[in-house]
C-alpha cells in the first residue's frame, strides 16, 4: 500500500517516544527539553536505521569503490576461513532438539542434510544433474515459505555476504558456498525443521505438557487452530481442510495460513536465519559488512537459541538447556574430524596436547554456547 502502513506506524512510534521522552525528563534522567528532543531524535534514528536494515535499503549510499573492496574482502575472509564451514554446521540439528523436537527428529534431519550435500558433491563432479524428488515434506517447506524454490540457491552464500556484493565477488561467493556444501546442508534442514515444525504443532494439539498452551500461543495458534486427519496428519492444505470440515475454500485458506505461519515461526527458531532482524542496524550496512558477516551466526544463535533458553528456564522448563549438553561433545568430535582431514591424519599443532578441560571449553565456545560474550 505504497508504504502508507509503514509510516503511520513510524508516526505511532515517534509520538510514543515523545511520551517516553518527557517522562524521562520529569523523572530527573533527562536535564532539559533540548535533551529530551536528543533521545527522541536518537531514538528515531536507531528505528529508522532499523526499517531499512530490514528493508535492505540501509548504506545505499555507499561507493562503488567502497562496495567492491567491502566484496572482495569479504570474499577472501569466506574463501580463506570457510571452505569447511560444514564442520561448524553438524550441531545444526541440535537446534531442533532445543526448539522441542525428539532426538530421532535430529538425527533425521541430520540424514536429510547430509543426503542433500552428497548429492550435491555427486553433481558438481559428474556434472550431471539427477532429477530432484519433492517429497511431501519439501513440498509444505515451499509453501510455507521456509525453503523458497526460486532464491534458496544462494541463500547462504548473501547470509555471508551482502546483497551490495559486486558481480565478480558475487558469483565466486555462490560457487564456494555450493562446493563446500553449505548451500544444500542448509536446504536439507530446513526441510527437516518443517517436518519437525507439523509434528510439534500436532502433538502439542493435544496439551500433553504443561507448557503446550503456552507454546501454541507463541506459535499463534491454540487448539481449535489445529486440524488433523483421521490419520493424525496435521492439514497444511486449504482444499483438504475444506473438504473435511465442509467449509468454503476461503475460510480454509485463511485458517491453513496460521498454520503456515506457526510452521515457519517454529523453522526460524530452530533453524539459524541470520537476517536484519536478529542483528544490530549497523550489522546491516555495507559500509561495514567486511566486519560483521563472520560474527552474525554468533549473534543469531544468541538472539535465537540462548535467549529462548532462558526463557524456557524462566518458566520451569529446561529441556533446552538440556540440549545445549549435546553441543560439546559432538562440536569436539567435528572438530577433530576437521583437524585430522587438514593435518593428512595428524591433528593441527594447535590441537595437540589438549587436555579435557581444554576440549570442553573449546568445544563450548566453538558451538556458541557463550554467546555474545565470546
Amino acid at each position: 500500500q505504497t508504504g502508507k502502513k509503514l509510516e503511520k506506524a513510524l508516526s505511532m512510534i515517534h509520538a510514543e517516544l515523545r511520551v517516553a521522552g518527557k517522562k524521562r525528563r520529569d523523572d530527573g534522567e533527562l536535564a532539559d527539553q533540548d535533551a529530551e528532543t536528543k533521545w527522541v531524535e536518537r531514538q528515531m534514528r536507531d528505528v529508522n536505521a532499523a526499517v531499512d536494515a530490514m528493508e535492505g535499503t540501509l548504506g545505499r549510499d555507499i561507493s562503488d569503490g567502497w562496495r567492491k573492496t567491502n566484496s572482495w574482502v569479504t570474499v577472501y575472509q569466506n574463501v580463506r576461513l570457510l571452505p569447511m564451514a560444514l564442520f561448524s554446521s553438524i550441531v545444526d540439528p541440535l537446534g531442533m532438539v532445543a526448539r522441542g523436537a525428539p532426538m530421532r527428529e535430529a538425527y533425521d534431519g541430520f540424514l536429510r542434510g547430509m543426503s542433500e550435500v552428497v548429492a550435491n558433491w555427486g553433481e558438481m563432479i559428474t556434472g550431471k544433474t539427477k532429477e530432484h524428488k519433492v517429497d511431501k515434506w519439501e513440498r509444505l517447506a515451499m509453501a510455507v515459505g521456509s525453503v523458497d524454490a526460486a532464491v534458496f540457491n544462494h541463500h547462504v552464500s548473501d547470509e555471508y555476504a551482502s546483497v551490495f556484493m559486486s558481480a565478480g565477488a558475487k558469483k565466486i561467493n555462490d560457487f564456494m558456498f555450493k562446493a563446500n556444501g553449505m548451500e544444500a546442508w542448509n536446504r536439507g534442514m530446513r526441510v527437516a525443521a518443517t517436518k519437525s515444525a507439523a509434528m510439534f504443532i500436532t502433538r502439542h494439539k493435544g496439551l500433553p505438557d504443561t507448557h503446550s498452551e503456552r507454546w501454541l500461543k507463541e506459535l499463534g495458534l491454540n487448539t481449535a487452530d489445529v486440524y488433523t486427519t483421521p490419520d493424525g496428519e496435521l492439514i497444511t492444505n486449504k482444499h483438504v481442510l475444506a473438504a473435511q470440515e465442509g467449509i468454503d475454500v476461503d475460510d480454509a485458506a485463511k485458517k491453513v495460513e496460521k498454520i503456515h505461519y506457526a510452521i515457519n515461526r517454529w523453522v526460524q527458531g530452530a533453524v539459524l536465519t541470520p537476517n536484519a532482524a536478529q542483528r544490530p542496524a549497523w550489522g546491516s550496512d555495507p559500509h561495514y559488512s567486511m566486519f560483521f558477516h563472520l560474527k552474525q551466526f554468533s549473534y543469531s544463535f544468541h538472539q535465537t537459541i540462548l535467549k529462548r533458553a532462558v526463557k524456557e528456564m524462566n518458566h520451569g522448563n529446561l529441556a533446552p538447556l538440556g540440549a545445549f549438553v549435546w553441543y560439546i561433545p559432538v562440536m569436539i568430535a567435528s572438530d577433530i574430524t576437521k583437524g585430522l582431514i587438514q593435518g593428512g591424519g595428524e591433528l593441527p599443532a594447535h590441537m595437540k596436547g589438549m587436555d579435557l578441560g581444554d576440549w570442553v571449553a573449546h568445544g563450548a565456545e566453538r558451538a556458541g554456547l557463550l554467546g555474545l560474550g565470546q
